[in-house]
């Protein structure tokens, strides 16, 4: 069988944007060849045996007969502006799809990245099936170009014979064809058996999610075929000889001086050796992770002058090393946080504070306000919303707030509360049953007090049924599935939806109408940030509904807006202020927060901090590449909101906290190195 689709003609808006970045350690070689038919026979295509295995597996459906291998090989045609891809796939049984679903049969995905751009770019990912072909794009990409994609210029040819399956792609790229260029590329093949319940999917690169995050597809060289390439092994290591790499990471980047558009990643082995072929020239090594080490700390940072040259001879083997050096933390501290004594002049000081910690952990882009004497003091913006676009961060840019939701959500309770609407201590199965719990005769006793202070027994977020740890009221346990139970509860009992709830109870009062969402909005759509590993951006997750633990998207004006008339004990009255942050629970502290003097809790709702100069409320967020955090002391009148959007803003917060109002006689786990531990280990 044998069937094409597409146009001459290529209109995925990928022009290119810079140099070429490999990312995922993966690398291919593609040889220049005469344009093949696509019927899916390879009869003629060059007769060097240049196949590569499509073998890391990431799903493997437990009743799949383990009968899947597949390989790829690439070429590309200078006159004709395109590249070539053949998969095959051995299989002993080929299932199409049903309904156009290509998941519920058999698929070949080419993953393309022609821009392949220095500042992280993204992915389209091209599905060929037995009955159509596809695009499948993040539904609200980083990549302004991905959204443009689609299936003009891609043709693709099928054929299958015994066993095997041959897909046989086109791409027509234009001027992108090039000798001596670099795209990105990955590959996948979906494999479904006879009355099995869930695919089979071997990937070429290593990571799946390739068009979900920046940084996961391979490099593929368009070679010279009058040029032999040369062979680089190399080595990299610290300085002090701490092992720092893990398995299936890329190692070291070469980059040609000439050329940057010739630019390449490698994996090394567990002693950290490489080896690569390229075409002869000088190359500069660098590493290509800008920091390593736990998400709490201690982390490294390596220097960005840590690099090393190559000079790689046609049909020769060249020998390098790359010597790693860490890059000092900054010291900026004083001995007491400069919020006890602020005026005006400290801003400059803070700022060059927030940009020498954002340069050492890598943090794309940041949100800060600062409270004192009961007032905003200070509201500043620093780095990009998007690194692939580098769109910079502005006053209007929104940010998930991840679990400061739940606070949001329980001041709302609060007021439900006064109005008599609900009765904290009221069993909530008496107001909405929790059926999924009903085998489970101990939550009966659950009430809204137990959600608010962490003691329901249920568990942050179920996996398979759902079950109690504990007796509600006799333990302690962060759990967001207790506020989602509250939230339906609240629905219930008001006759609103969650979102109408917040905004007369919460937003309006509170001061959070400006920029404030819980879920989908055209605003929210246009002006979020996108959420990043380190530097590499990850498609942008829009909450279709609201969750009321996690899902609030804001900006720092909005927050510091709540924090502020928090401070002022606006909305409530007195004596449900003083329920609301009385000590209810005592909770572990954070692993960043084992060095200081005080201790953490919960009150109804809001996270308390038993500190030396008085009691502070605050909570956290963390949805993965967004971190967040606000915290106030009423006693003092101070405050800070911090929002980021990588996993290492987080960090950001603890620094920050500590300069405001810690100062340097408060130790942090996050800048202690521990001797004889290896930096790429979590602590």
């Amino acid at each position: 069988m044998t069937y094409k689709l597409g146009a001459s003609a290529l209109a995925l808006a990928l022009a290119a944007l810079g140099s070429a970045q490999a990312w995922n350690g993966a690398i291919g070689y593609a040889t220049h060849m005469a344009p093949p038919t696509l019927d899916g026979d390879l009869s003629d295509w060059p007769e060097a045996d240049s196949w590569m295995p499509i073998a890391y597996n990431y799903f493997h459906a437990a009743d799949n007969d383990d009968d899947l291998s597949a390989k790829v090989r690439f070429g590309y045609n200078v006159e004709d502006g395109s590249l070539y891809v053949a998969i095959q796939v051995t299989d002993d049984t080929h299932i199409s799809p049903q309904n156009d679903n290509w998941r519920t049969g058999d698929a070949a995905i080419v993953y393309l990245d022609t821009r392949h751009a220095q500042t992280a770019s993204g992915v389209a990912g091209f599905v060929a099936s037995e009955t159509n072909l596809s695009l499948s794009v993040p539904e609200a990409g980083f990549d302004p170009a991905v959204a443009a994609a689609d299936l003009e210029g891609v043709d693709i040819g099928m054929h299958r014979e015994g066993h095997v399956t041959t897909y046989e792609y086109r791409f027509e790229l234009g001027d992108q064809i090039q000798t001596n260029r670099v795209l990105g590329v990955d590959l996948a093949v979906f494999d479904n058996d006879p009355g099995q319940q869930n695919f089979t999917a071997n990937y070429w690169g290593p990571y799946w999610g390739k068009t979900g995050a920046a940084g996961r597809a391979g490099d593929i060289l368009l070679v010279s075929p009058e040029e032999d390439l040369g062979t680089v092994n190399g080595r990299v290591e610290w300085h002090d000889g701490l092992q720092a790499f893990e398995g299936q990471a890329p190692i070291a980047r070469l980059t040609s001086k000439d050329n940057p558009d010739l630019w390449v990643q490698v994996m090394g082995d567990e002693d950290a050796n490489f080896e690569v072929q390229l075409p002869a020239g000088d190359y500069e090594i660098s590493y290509p992770l800008a920091i390593i080490g736990g998400l709490l700390g201690p982390h490294e940072r390596v220097d960005t002058a840590s690099t090393a040259e190559v000079s790689v001879r046609a049909g020769q083997t060249s020998q390098t090393e790359l010597i790693l050096n860490r890059m000092p933390t900054p010291q900026l501290y004083e001995n007491e946080g400069i919020l006890f004594d602020w005026t005006e002049h400290r801003e400059a000081d803070l700022d060059a504070f927030i940009a020498a910690w954002m340069e050492y952990f890598a943090v794309p882009g940041l949100t800060v306000a600062v409270i004192h004497d009961n007032q905003l003091a200070y509201r500043q913006d620093y780095g990009v919303a998007n690194y692939a676009t580098q769109e910079p961060v502005t006053p209007e840019t929104i940010f998930e707030a991840a679990s400061i939701t739940k606070i949001v959500f329980a001041f709302a309770v609060h007021r439900l509360v006064e109005q008599g609407v609900i009765d904290l201590d009221r069993p909530l199965h008496e107001y909405l049953a929790f059926e999924e719990l009903e085998h489970d005769p101990r939550y009966l006793l659950m009430t809204g007090r137990h959600v608010l202070t962490h003691q329901t027994g249920l568990p942050n977020w179920r996996n398979g049924q759902i079950e109690l740890a504990f007796t509600p009221g006799e333990g302690h346990q962060y759990s967001g599935e207790g506020i989602e139970y509250l939230a339906r509860v609240v629905e219930a009992v008001t006759g609103r939806t969650i979102e109408d709830v917040l905004m007369e109870e919460v937003q309006i009062p509170m001061g959070m109408v400006d920029h404030t969402y819980f879920s989908d909005s055209q605003e929210l759509r246009e002006l979020v940030a996108v959420g990043h590993s380190i530097e590499r951006p990850n498609s942008i997750r829009i909450p279709t509904r609201p969750g009321m633990a996690h899902s609030m998207h804001t900006t720092a004006d909005d927050l510091a807006n709540f924090a502020l008339n928090l401070l002022k004990r606006e909305g409530l009255e007195p004596e449900t202020y003083n329920e609301m942050f009385d000590w209810a629970t005592t909770a572990p502290p954070e692993p960043s927060e084992h060095d200081l003097p005080w201790q953490m809790g919960f009150g109804q709702g809001f996270g308390l901090i038993d500190a030396p100069f008085g009691m502070g409320f605050w909570h956290g967020g963390n949805n993965g590449d967004f971190m967040s955090r606000m915290e106030a002391y009423p006693e003092e009148g101070i405050g800070l909101v911090v929002m980021g959007n990588n996993e290492r803003a987080w960090a950001m917060g603890e620094v920050i906290r500590r300069y405001l109002i810690g100062g340097s006689q408060w130790p942090s786990s996050l800048e202690v190195a521990q001797k004889g531990r290896s930096p790429g280990e979590d602590s």
